[in-house]
Parts: C-alpha cells; structure tokens; sequence
C-alpha cells in the first residue's frame, strides 16, 4: 500500500492521501528472437543482436530484458540457437524466419523456434 502528499513551492505539505495498492510493471511476453519485445520478430530485431554483437550501443522497449540477459528457463536473452550467446549467426536466422526461410535449431536440448513464446 502507498499514499503521497504534496508540497507546495513555500514548502507547505498537503495532508496524506488515500491509501492505494501498488502493482509493478507487467513484463513483456517474450518470444524467441523478438529482442526488442514489439510482438514481433524481423530485420529490426537481427540488427539489434548484430550491434550487440559489435559491442554497440542497443535501444530495446521497456521492460525488455536486455539482449545477453542469462533467462531463468530460456537461455540468453537474442540467443535464437541456443549457443549459449548472442551473435551474427542468431541475426542471420532471425532473418531467414522473417524471409521465411528454414531455420536450423541446435539440439539437445530442444531450442525454441524463433517467434515461439518464452517461459
């Protein structure tokens, strides 16, 4: 529960307000592949893990786990071929699903198809 008050610009403070529940921020539902979290999986998406890659700068909508984030369940976070790192290789295969070209998944264990949700 949180309440707040104001203050005025001669420092005078308002009374409490009502109490009211807090509720956080809702994540995003990832998908594999999807890195910038827009539900949808493209060109933007593989030149964001490209310039992860370069050791670039990476603008990614809030709350997206940044690209590289290690996932409880599902790996890191721009790895679509579950080696364990994100690279030009995942950019080339989010390219090939959004051509839609066959994508080759490593295995074991099963990686997730690209656009597939994560855990």
């Amino acid at each position: 529960m949180v309440n707040a008050t104001a203050t005025d610009s001669a420092g005078n403070t308002s009374e409490f307000s009502q109490c009211r529940t807090a509720t956080g921020v809702a994540q995003p539902a990832l998908k594999q592949g999807d890195v910038n979290c827009d539900n949808s999986v493209n060109a933007v998406d593989a030149l964001l893990v490209l310039r992860f890659g370069a050791g670039l700068g990476v603008n990614q909508n809030e709350p997206c786990p940044d690209i590289g984030t290690v996932l409880t369940l599902a790996g890191v976070f721009g790895d679509v071929d579950c080696t364990g790192v994100a690279n030009s290789v995942d950019a080339l295969k989010i390219l090939r699903h959004g051509a839609g070209l066959s994508v080759q998944q490593n295995e074991p264990p099963p990686c997730p198809d690209i656009n597939q949700s994560l855990p």
